[in-house]
């Protein structure tokens, strides 16, 4: 049987529908993974309930179920991305900021899959550390920085590569008080935020007695860095890393065909050079690539460091004083307040009629 575009719109849920089950047979999956495919397959059904709506003119009922508020669904993230990007907006400081990522290399990829908790959480503080100790450094910044990062994992084929961006104010809070500025066009070298980078992940993983699975060549090269002025503003970077925050690897509309008898999936992605691309594999080989994006139970993958740190409220009123508030700060996009359209008459507006209980209730973890 052949789903595709001209029968209906596609969903990542089809895709588990159709072959979950017989991967789940060939496969030991931890808990946390099957709890998120669960929730990703009964994502707006009566498996979570929901609410009944009247139209205030025709009468027309709507169903409208609840999502399920994984953060790896492609249905349900719009709501909760909105929402932090206005939580964000109030942090922003009135100064330019910073756009940096930096990037393992693929020696260490098969290690992020055998220990994700632990090697990410050391990608994530030890590229903290590694920004925080140049920034202190008098040649080039000489002050304490703020560093907001998110975790990102998959290229746009859905391949596994683990580096991590970071938003950074373009200054610091000096030791005696005072907001040190930096150059416009350059914060710290990527050259040296490399080898600092690479050295302190080394040395973390020795603590954590898995360097031994690392091979030896991992140690030789350079890490990639990047770290270049957010020409276009810190709001559209905030907007930028809140695609990795709230969505799901793959969105539904770059799903082409699910074929059930060839057991094979046909996908599209953007590549940088050469436009849209199409590629099929196998029903296995693409749950694979979907799931092994699939951060472990708890995992915080968005963290501050420094100034920007939760427990350094203080600081940041003082640096918000020095500044003021950034001009985006004041932004809010409220997705709550919205009219619903009735859409059998087309000129009643959806409203509350009662909720509907979840079709079955889920023993506590």
């Amino acid at each position: 049987m052949l789903i595709s575009l001209t029968d209906t719109m596609l969903e990542l849920a089809q895709v588990f529908d159709s072959f979950w089950d017989e991967y789940c047979q060939n496969h030991a999956l931890p808990e946390h993974t099957l709890t998120c495919i669960n929730d990703l397959r009964c994502c707006q059904t009566s498996y979570f309930g929901g609410n009944l709506l009247l139209c205030n003119k025709c009468g027309h009922e709507h169903f409208c179920y609840h999502s399920c508020k994984s953060r790896f669904c492609p249905k349900c993230y719009k709501k909760q991305q909105d929402k932090w990007l206005v939580e964000r907006r109030k942090e922003l400081l009135n100064c330019l900021y910073f756009h940096l990522v930096l990037t393992v290399p693929q020696e260490l990829h098969e290690l992020c899959k055998r220990y994700p908790k632990i090697v990410y959480g050391i990608l994530m503080r030890e590229s903290a550390a590694a920004i925080l100790l140049l920034c202190k450094d008098k040649k080039y910044l000489g002050a304490n920085a703020g560093i907001m990062e998110v975790l990102h994992t998959w290229t746009r084929s859905q391949l596994l590569h683990p580096h991590v961006h970071c938003l950074v104010p373009a200054g610091g809070l000096t030791e005696n008080g005072d907001w040190q500025k930096s150059r416009e066009s350059f914060l710290i070298p990527v050259k040296a935020l490399s080898d600092i980078f690479r050295a302190k992940v080394r040395d973390a993983l020795k603590k954590e007695g898995i360097f031994n699975a690392v091979p030896s060549r991992a140690w030789k090269i350079r890490w990639v860095t990047y770290a270049k002025p957010s020409v276009q503003g810190a709001n559209k970077v905030l907007e930028y890393l809140a695609r990795y925050v709230f969505k799901s690897s793959i969105s539904n509309s770059n799903i082409l065909n699910i074929n059930q008898l060839t057991k094979e999936v046909t996908f599209r992605y953007c590549d940088h050079k050469k436009g849209w691309q199409k590629m099929t594999l196998s029903a296995e080989q693409f749950i694979a690539r979907i799931i092994q994006h699939m951060l472990p139970k708890g995992f915080q993958k968005i963290r501050y460091y420094g100034f920007w740190n939760s427990s350094k409220k203080e600081k940041m009123k003082k640096i918000i004083y020095l500044l003021g508030p950034h001009p985006d700060s004041s932004k809010d996009e409220d997705s709550d307040k919205l009219n619903l359209l009735c859409p059998h008459c087309h000129k009643g507006q959806m409203l509350f009629f009662k909720s509907i209980i979840r079709e079955r209730w889920r023993a506590p973890p």
